[in-house]
């Protein structure tokens, strides 16, 4: 699964941030960081979709 490049400048500061805080000593500070990088990687992902070939279908545009 590929994450959309629009990702990196919103997740890469908690991330930086985060390995800061585990680097200074303070692992469990880095936790909310580390979890809102995660989640932006995750809304930001970009899964390889396959439409169906038959006729009659509806086929949405969203995942939802």
């Amino acid at each position: 699964m590929r994450i959309r490049e629009e990702a990196f400048p919103l997740a890469g500061p908690p991330l930086i941030l985060a390995a800061f805080l585990v680097a200074a000593g303070r692992p469990w500070w880095s936790v909310p960081l580390a979890l809102a990088a995660a989640f932006t990687c995750f809304f930001f992902r970009d899964p390889d979709r396959s439409a169906p070939d038959e006729a009659y279908l509806i086929l949405s545009p969203a995942d939802g």
